[in-house]
């Protein structure tokens, strides 16, 4: 514990982090900031258990993404105790739940990750680390069936889909993958809604 500066390059990202969309637009403004003012707030991040001289950074992804675009060489960690994989995914997902800026392709992205790699055994291992109930978990991971075509809409504007707007698009799309683009269109660039008369 404690706050250090390393070497940039030192810092790998986290490979359970709640985060996995950014914007492009994010990491421009935050390189600006960064380019002014300089890195206000450590990032959080552990020793690397396996990398001796080596760090894994739990949150501020952004940050160093900034950083990185302004083509600073150090940055500033607050150093946690983690305890396994899951409390990588742990941490970040409270860091990023407390921001209120992750959203539902981002928890079904990295639920996945966490079951395909068996850190998170079951959807009720899931629901425990991130106190979200179990038909959540279903729904939200139902988000990665939807068809590339839809998915695409998605991953451009994110933040655009809560679960609810996310969900519906998977039930239209099982009907129709056309009009599920197209409602994925109105929500995500905000297109008013075309009347059909049949």
């Amino acid at each position: 514990t404690g706050t250090v500066t390393v070497d940039i390059d030192l810092v790998g990202d986290n490979p359970y982090n709640a985060r996995q969309i950014y914007d492009a637009e994010i990491v421009r403004e935050r390189a600006e900031s960064i380019a002014v003012n300089g890195q206000m707030t450590p990032a959080p991040a552990c020793v690397d258990p396996d990398n001796p001289g080596r760090y894994i950074l739990i949150g501020g992804h952004y940050r160093k993404r900034g950083l990185l675009r302004a083509n600073k060489s150090k940055i500033e960690l607050k150093l946690l105790d983690v305890k396994g994989k899951l409390d990588l995914y742990r941490l970040s997902y409270m860091e990023n739940d407390q921001r209120e800026d992750g959203t539902a392709l981002d928890d079904a992205m990295s639920w996945r990750k966490l079951l395909e790699d068996s850190i998170a055994k079951t959807h009720d291992d899931i629901a425990t680390v991130t106190g979200k109930s179990r038909p959540v978990i279903v729904k939200t991971l139902a988000l990665l069936d939807l068809p590339a075509s839809v998915m695409d809409i998605l991953i451009d504007k994110p933040a655009r889909f809560n679960l609810t707007a996310g969900y519906e698009l998977v039930r239209i799309a099982k009907i129709s993958e056309q009009a599920a683009v197209e409602a994925a269109k109105r929500v995500a660039y905000d297109l008013p809604v075309i009347k059909r008369w049949l």
